[in-house]
């Protein structure tokens, strides 16, 4: 690692602050009107790499500008976005908050009395908000902004906590790999005037990742432009405009054969995917060649299924061979596997984990800080500090305290199986729609609930299950955790100081959220919460997520429990083996990604970034791969990345000036 570089954080403070501004606004926005076409709305990470893009294009444009920076500089400003970009997200603040129209107004004789006064005004205050043109009564949301900024804050820091803890393993131990951090430092070696002999290949693969989005964002943005590619129509899935399935496609397919056949076509997956681990990706595309493919339409052969080619698609197909015998997917998978990449990492370097409460009780916090260097007595410190926050911001409103206290620890689970697929493999996927945890903390604190039964308790922690550890949790939870870790890898790696990063973080995080919900409620108001095309999502999670009907039985028909073992068993023996021996050639992670990832067409990307990946290291070497394969690659992911904020800038276009 480079020398420690100072940077004088107090002079950077205004800037932080208005920065933090403005972005959180501006995507917050974007975000809101390109609406429901998941995969064009820009994640944290991609957004701190749109603007890093955009310096690099000054930079072109004026190679002068080189003077007046320095790596340390450019790498603090990608992390300075990571917060702002996830405060103006699309399921956090704005679905986030739909769930509060939507159980006031939804089914008022049901979810308006168990919506506790201060998580939102009366229902009579909401309706003003649905056409717009109304004033915002400040005073009466005023409880409901405060408590949600709390609320938000407890969350982030709970992350922060738990990333200080696990950082200098993950980073520096286990070296995950992080294929974030790899187009991010290809960026900025470019915009420091470095490996220019292969820049020619980076400006390719920006201009043709650019160029193969531009139809697309034409047909969204121009109604009369044709829609060349066919998204977001059958046989791809709406909503999800380049998922490809060909049990739609293929009337043959879905008499004759009984498995799932999803295919994600977005070049930009296979472009990113050639960044992410060999092992990774080969262990995701045969985990889904054997338990998506194959082993489905065996069982349907021999007698399981028998109603497979009457469903619809093959997500509705996915959802039975998840919830029925043999297979049982959604258990074995999204409970057994899942757990798993929480699970095993811990346990098989126990002595490093039981290491680091022996040095934070050594030590304290304030002499942490005092130090100038936060670590395991601070982290820990505040771990339980603001999980006690959170538990009492819940309890306060009604719920149980133990019911709560067990949601925040499900919480942390999810969250850090979550991180560490995005520290390995760049993406993370839970179990289902419902995810992993959400399900689990149905059948855990209230098995044998019905919908009569339903007091404000279960409907607090039911929702917020769903709101931190399936959706929203890339900004409230797993997101801020991966982010902040992705921080501190591109920060030391470069010689920045860890208190300047945690505090970069922690800085823009309280001013972000401070503006992302109140922007969402007088845009209510002032537009119309009808009239903002994110407002088809996230009013309904209410009545979808914490009915009970809806959830049992989850993750899988009863019984469940020895697949779910059986998956922790297999994940358990990948993750040893992989630690045992560097020749193995699976990773605990790809079996996620392969899985759960495949469901939902992730895996043909993998195997196509594999097999081009695989091709370039044996007839290249690893110099061919790291020096023209990652330059293409990260130049193809920021063609995509631009043309996703072109897409938003002419949906906000489009909504002023409607033609």
């Amino acid at each position: 690692m480079s020398h420690e570089k100072t940077i004088n954080f107090g002079r950077l403070t205004p800037l932080l602050i208005l920065l933090s501004i403005a972005v959180t606004i501006l995507f917050a926005y974007e975000v809101a009107f390109i609406g429901l076409l998941l995969g064009f709305h820009l994640s944290p990470v991609e957004g701190s790499i749109l603007v890093l893009g955009m310096l690099y294009l000054l930079i072109i444009l004026g190679p002068w500008i080189r003077e007046y920076m320095g790596e340390a500089q450019i790498i603090l400003l990608a992390i300075a976005l990571f917060m702002p970009f996830a405060m103006g997200a699309y399921f956090y603040p704005w679905c986030f908050m739909n769930q509060l129209i939507g159980a006031r107004l939804l089914q008022p004789e049901i979810y308006n009395n168990l919506l506790p006064s201060l998580w939102a005004p009366p229902a009579e205050l909401l309706k003003q908000a649905l056409g717009g043109g109304a004033p915002t009564p400040w005073g009466a949301w005023a409880p409901s902004i405060v408590y949600w900024y709390i609320f938000t804050i407890a969350n982030i820091l709970l992350m922060f906590s738990l990333a200080g803890i696990v950082k200098e393993r993950w980073n520096k131990i286990e070296k995950l790999s992080y294929p974030h951090a790899i187009a991010l430092n290809r960026i900025v070696e470019f915009s420091l005037g470095r490996e220019q002999k292969y820049s020619w290949l980076f400006h390719a693969g920006i201009v043709i990742g650019f160029l193969a989005y531009l139809p697309w964002v034409l047909h969204q943005v121009l109604p009369w432009f044709p829609n060349i590619y066919g998204w977001n129509q059958p046989p791809f899935r709406y909503g999800m405009p380049t998922l490809f399935d060909l049990v739609v496609f293929s009337p043959a397919v879905k008499q004759g054969y009984a498995g799932v056949l999803t295919f994600q076509t977005s070049p930009v997956e296979a472009a990113f995917y050639f960044l992410v681990p060999l092992d990774v990706l080969f262990t995701a595309w045969i985990s889904w060649l054997i338990f998506l493919v194959i082993l489905p339409h065996v069982a349907y052969i021999m007698g399981y299924y028998p109603n497979m080619p009457a469903l619809a698609d093959s997500i509705a197909r996915y959802d039975i061979i998840g919830r029925q015998d043999p297979l049982k997917l959604h258990a074995l998978a999204g409970v057994g596997i899942f757990i798993g990449v929480f699970l095993w990492p811990i346990l098989l370097n126990w002595r490093w984990y039981v290491g680091t409460i022996k040095k934070a009780l050594k030590s304290s916090p304030v002499k942490e800080l005092r130090e100038g260097k936060p670590s395991y007595s601070f982290f820990y410190t505040l771990l339980f500090v603001s999980y006690l926050v959170l538990v009492v911001l819940m309890t306060i409103t009604g719920a149980n305290i133990l019911a709560v206290a067990w949601l925040f620890l499900a919480v942390i689970i999810h969250s850090l199986a979550m991180a560490r697929q995005s520290a390995e493999a760049g993406v993370s996927f839970t179990g289902g729609w419902w995810g992993t945890l959400q399900a689990l903390t149905y059948h855990v604190l209230y098995p044998g609930m019905s919908f009569k039964t339903m007091d404000r308790s279960y409907f607090e922690v039911q929702l917020m299950a769903h709101s931190l550890i399936v959706s929203p949790a890339s900004s409230l939870t797993s997101g801020p955790l991966y982010y902040s870790l992705l921080a501190y890898k591109i920060g030391e790696d470069k010689g920045l100081n860890s208190l300047n990063i945690f505090k970069t973080l922690t800085l823009t995080t309280l001013v972000s959220a401070l503006v992302a919900i109140p922007l969402v409620i007088w845009s209510w108001y002032t537009i119309g919460y009808n009239k903002i095309p994110i407002s088809v999502d996230g009013w309904w999670w209410p009545d979808r997520w914490t009915n009970p009907s809806l959830i049992s039985p989850y993750p899988s028909e009863p019984p469940w429990l020895a697949h779910a073992l059986a998956g922790l068993g297999l994940s358990g023996l990948v993750f040893y083996l992989r630690m045992k021996y560097y020749w193995f050639p699976l990773n605990g992670i790809g079996l996620l990604f392969g899985i759960l990832g495949g469901a939902w067409g992730h895996a043909f990307p993998a195997f196509i970034a594999w097999l081009f990946k695989y091709i370039v290291i044996k007839l290249g070497g690893a110099t061919a791969y790291e020096k023209y394969g990652v330059s293409f690659a990260a130049g193809f992911f920021l063609g995509y990345i631009f043309s996703a904020f072109i897409l938003g800038l002419g949906m906000v276009y489009r909504f002023l000036f409607p033609y």
